[in-house]
């Protein structure tokens, strides 16, 4: 199989790559201008934020971000909404009139959040993420010029100047871009040394933006709270040995996956792909362990050494500005045990990660939810009630039933190609581990020519 595939699922994987397709022009003629605020909570960040799964954004995927349910959370406490940019399976915004309280966008960084605009005009077929996701904000009749992520941020803070002020005004704020493409890259993997290094934000170049955007933030008044980095290195997208034996009852010899390396996402599926076919095992690891698909503990360092340094400066501009810090790194450190459930970061059965290996199962949303409602009410004195991790389980569709490595995954029909093809590993029966998954070598290969189709 050639080395598309992995251009395919790391395509996929890549924050800066996890839009929807375009949609239709549905911007209001006319819209009303905001009323006095029922909101209490602006959520900037990412493609976590904006609750992309299995490599897509859209309204089955958005209401399980850990910014949504941390926005329910808060609204039993304080009353108050979220407004999702609800955006429909084929990508145009379904909500163009209402104005955003949730921000996130997939592929932000420490300088995109600033400096990359919605340019404001009509939403159209053409329009990109950023267009969709920060509608109306930036139209005329209400900033009514290019807004950037945290423009929109500073305009909706401005909306609280008259607001009850017995309530707490809230945001928070949580980036992973600066250091992701060091394991998720465009195109296909480049785990080398140099591959690795030019993916990752410097840190006096992450210092200035992220002081930038923090000084912003705190000028609104607003209690903020930050989320430093987790470390990208343990997220599952990168596969163990053990989990393709755990597929494929054959071992994956040291010498093609040496001790405490791991294998991309993508490597891992042509493997298991291959084996479905019926291809001799030792073509198999030769054709998909390289390199440039193998993340060996050396090659991991770096990563882990630029993320602890990021880390560092994001706790001394916290103080600086005297906002909140929110230590994800250490939190988001497999594995979890939450009511009595263990969580890994092993790609299918860890139950804490979706299909991408990137992004968050709705368990493992509803845990980092948590996370931060323990710091809003350490830090506030407040009485936000957490949410059932357990009771979200009861419904997730990654939780691997059956223990045979797949889950059952989402039921809705995804219309984007990568997202089909991620689609096909799912499992036909997850309570049966003796059924595989939906796809077969054929259907798999019919996704992945769609996938890479220009």
């Amino acid at each position: 199989m050639s080395r598309n595939f992995a251009k395919a699922l790391a395509g996929l994987a890549t924050l800066s790559l996890l839009a929807c397709g375009g949609g239709a022009s549905n911007a209001p003629e006319n819209p009303a201008p905001p009323a006095s605020p029922s909101f209490n909570y602006v959520a900037l960040g990412d493609s976590l934020a904006a609750g992309v799964q299995d490599g897509t954004t859209n309204e089955h995927t958005q209401p399980h971000s850990y910014a949504a349910i941390l926005a329910k959370q808060l609204a039993k406490a304080y009353g108050g909404t979220l407004t999702m940019p609800l955006l429909a399976v084929d990508g145009p915004r379904k909500n163009p009139d209402k104005i955003p309280t949730l921000l996130g966008i997939s592929g932000e960084d420490s300088k995109s959040i600033f400096e990359t605009k919605a340019t404001g005009e009509a939403l159209s077929s053409a329009s990109s993420l950023r267009d969709r996701t920060l509608a109306p904000i930036a139209f005329s009749e209400y900033r009514g010029e290019p807004t950037s992520q945290l423009d929109a941020a500073l305009w909706l803070a401005e909306k609280w100047k008259d607001a009850n002020p017995a309530t707490p005004k809230i945001m928070t704020l949580w980036l992973n871009n600066d250091v992701l493409g060091s394991v998720v890259q465009i195109g296909n993997e480049n785990y080398t040394s140099a591959g690795v290094a030019a993916a990752m934000t410097p840190p006096e170049e992450f210092r200035a933006n992220m002081d930038f955007v923090l000084g912003k933030l705190a000028a609104t008044g607003a209690e903020v709270f930050v989320g430093n980095i987790p470390d990208i290195t343990q997220i599952a997208y990168l596969v163990s040995g053990e989990t393709v034996k755990r597929w494929t009852g054959l071992t994956v010899p040291a010498d093609r996956l040496p001790e405490g390396a791991r294998m991309s996402l993508p490597a891992a599926l042509r493997i298991y792909t291959d084996f479905l076919a019926g291809r001799e095992w030792e073509a198999t690891l030769t054709e998909h362990l390289v390199d440039s698909s193998v993340l060996t503990a050396e090659e991991a360092a770096p990563i882990q050494a630029r993320i602890a340094a990021l880390n560092q400066i994001l706790a001394e501009l916290t103080a600086k500005h005297s906002l909140h810090l929110v230590d994800l790194n250490a939190s988001l450190r497999a594995p979890q045990t939450v009511e009595g459930t263990t969580y890994t970061a092993e790609w299918g059965a860890g139950g804490f990660f979706c299909l991408d290996g990137v992004h968050f199962s709705h368990s493992g949303h509803a845990y980092t939810a948590n996370l931060f409602i323990r710091a809003i009410n350490q830090a506030l004195g407040a009485s936000v009630p957490e949410i059932e991790v357990s009771q979200v389980r009861l419904n997730d569709p990654y939780v691997d039933a059956d223990g045979d490595g797949f889950p059952r995954g989402p039921s809705y029909e995804p219309v984007r190609p990568i997202v089909q093809l991620l689609f096909q590993f799912r499992d036909a029966d997850d309570t049966d581990p003796g059924v595989g998954i939906i796809g077969t070598p054929e259907t798999i290969q019919e996704m992945k020519a769609l996938a890479i189709a220009p």
